[in-house]
């Protein structure tokens, strides 16, 4: 029977960054660019565009990418096949800034930069259409994957492990241990392979990777939500930055976030709750 472990989160939450290091982990080397981890742990959400899945009926074990919420119609086929998720979930306060790199929004832009945070701090999201696509919401996706009762009424036989991305940032080496025993991948877990990946997944080194799939290519083309600036002009690898501030748009917007986190909503439990309550 197929066995799937889900590597979930919500968009620009360090997704790539594990997919990079359990690469770098099950291969034995790092990938030469970040096409390449497609190979081993697939993105869910470029399969599909392709027109494919991953795989539901064979013997094999997989890791997959999905920043879908665990009930969206699509998984179903992995209802009885979804043993292990690892959920990263990461400060939105960073989510937000680095979807405008991700749309292509220059800093500089700051009427581009204050329509997409007002539209964050009003529901939680960058997506107009989160609902449609599947993703969700900031607190919806988080809540959806970090809660066992409610993943499990999608996956009835998964365990869970949510991990911190700012944890990560802190303590690699041993964060990424505790994700590699977690997901059993199949051999004694050494200090000399989880510090191979780790070394081979730093933000210079990623950000190496993604000059090589950039290279020759023309930039993708502007797209409804994207800003007006050439594609390769923006890196998707960021910074790894914490706890930024939004005071540059404006002290009106970084107020208007702080009001959120105090307004005794689902959004301030959460982030209160993993330590993003400031």
């Amino acid at each position: 029977m197929t066995r799937i472990s889900w590597i979930a989160s919500y968009p620009k939450s360090g997704n790539t960054w594990l997919r990079s290091m359990l690469t770098a982990y099950i291969g034995g080397a790092p990938a030469e660019s970040l096409r390449g981890l497609q190979q081993l742990i697939p993105d869910i959400h470029p399969m599909i565009a392709e027109g494919g899945v991953p795989p539901w009926d064979d013997d094999g074990s997989y890791l997959v990418k999905t920043h879908f919420l665990p009930d969206v119609p699509l998984l179903r086929l992995y209802r009885d096949l979804s043993r292990k998720a690892v959920y990263i979930v990461r400060n939105p306060r960073d989510v937000l800034l680095s979807s405008l790199r991700m749309m292509h929004i220059s800093r500089d832009d700051t009427a581009a930069c204050r329509r997409i945070a007002e539209g964050f701090i009003a529901h939680e999201s960058f997506f107009a259409d989160r609902g449609r696509i599947g993703i969700g919401s900031w607190t919806e996706n988080l809540k959806a994957w970090s809660s066992p009762d409610i993943v499990r009424r999608s996956f009835p036989d998964i365990e869970i492990l949510t991990v911190r991305y700012e944890d990560m940032r802190g303590d690699p080496v041993g964060e990424f241990t505790e994700i590699v025993k977690f997901l059993e991948l199949g051999r004694p877990v050494r200090d000399r392979d989880i510090q191979l990946a780790v070394d081979g997944s730093t933000i210079d080194r990623m950000r190496e990777m993604e000059k090589k799939d950039k290279a020759g290519r023309k930039p993708p083309p502007v797209t409804r939500w994207a800003g007006k600036e050439p594609g390769n002009a923006f890196s998707f690898i960021g910074e790894g930055k914490q706890g930024q501030s939004l005071a540059f748009m404006g002290q009106d917007i970084e107020d208007a976030y702080r009001e959120r986190l105090r307004d005794g909503s689902e959004f301030a439990a959460l982030a209160a709750r993993f330590g993003y309550d400031h």
